[in-house]
């Protein structure tokens, strides 16, 4: 059935059950929410709401097709610098000048930095900084920074901005003084993740619907990876990653051998959005015996960790352990 023929028989359900022929704006919404996908669908709603003074639901439908280019050319910044005209169109300047400061930098920062272009250079710099930590003011007479109404986090994790590090531009999300998922923005989006595999299997789809992610960290073994056959039809290695069946070519899995290479193949059948050397490893750091000296029992858990390090940061600032919560 085609787009058109999926409408039709929506409008005619629609005048059936309502008793009313369905609006022009009522049958475009129709349209995009049968195909998503569909920028011909966004655009026709976005010209019919331009023409009609509905600026909200021009802003919305343009932004989306923007984004949408983004997120198919992750590497060009031309789609970028669109983007951020759109956002300039309908009154985000600030995001705008963001996307096109960070675009500027990255095409500098490979090339040698030659001293008579280093104050520019620096310049850059603290435009950059100064736009991501402009703040705005919120209900109950609070403030935060802009940056959380352009990039936001995925449902279910609360982010904050890093004040403390001049050198991360991004935001990250903190569980009892420890970060749980830190992400890195880069050409005025989230370019890069570090997070447990647990908290990729839950967030990861949401955060790639949103950004032109390219690399992500683990900071532990990465999500579930179980092996669950061969699809001799395809001559495909099927495997299970974070709950759902994947195929990996069966000469791509054999020729790469390692195992860790696998996985990379097989997270990026599950994203492909993320090319396999994008994937990348972090053990859980190791912690000596003498760190627990005053635990009592020696305890080597990651738990024993997080109230080691609470003890630490409590005995600098002088105040019980107690106080910054946890056990």
């Amino acid at each position: 059935m085609t787009l058109g023929e999926k409408v039709a028989h929506i409008y005619q359900a629609w005048r059936r059950y309502t008793g009313r022929p369905m609006t022009t704006l009522e049958a475009l919404r129709v349209a995009v929410g049968e195909a998503p996908d569909d920028d011909a669908a966004r655009l026709a709603l976005a010209d019919y709401a331009a023409e009609n003074g509905l600026a909200d639901v021009e802003r919305e439908q343009r932004l989306a097709v923007a984004l949408r280019r983004v997120l198919a050319a992750p590497d060009d910044d031309g789609p970028r610098l669109e983007y951020a005209d759109v956002c300039e169109r309908f009154g985000d300047a600030n995001r705008a000048e963001f996307i096109r400061v960070q675009c500027e930098l990255a095409t500098r920062n490979p090339a040698p930095i030659l001293p008579s272009n280093q104050e520019e250079l620096d310049a850059l710099r603290a435009r950059e900084r100064e736009l991501w930590l402009r703040r705005e003011a919120v209900a109950g007479g609070q403030y935060r920074c802009k940056a959380h109404s352009w990039l936001p986090a995925p449902p279910g994790l609360t982010s904050r901005v890093r004040l403390d590090d001049p050198s991360h531009i991004g935001w990250c999300v903190a569980e009892d003084l420890f970060e749980t998922f830190r992400c890195e923005v880069r050409r005025g989006f989230v370019e890069a993740v570090t997070c447990s595999g647990d908290d990729w299997a839950r967030h990861g789809d949401a955060v790639l619907a949103a950004h032109p992610v390219r690399r992500v960290t683990f900071t532990d073994a990465g999500p579930d990876v179980a092996e669950g056959g061969t699809d001799w039809r395809r001559m495909e290695v099927v495997y299970t990653v974070a709950g759902r069946e994947v195929g990996v070519p069966e000469r791509d899995a054999m020729a790469v051998g390692e195992d860790r290479e696998v996985v990379r193949l097989a997270l990026s059948a599950r994203w492909p959005q993320i090319p396999p050397e994008g994937w990348t490893f972090a053990p859980r750091p190791l912690i000596a015996p003498e760190d627990f000296e005053y635990l009592g029992p020696l305890d080597d858990s990651y738990d024993a960790y997080r109230r080691f390090m609470r003890g630490e940061i409590a005995r600098g600032l002088g105040v019980p352990p107690d106080l910054l919560g946890g056990t």
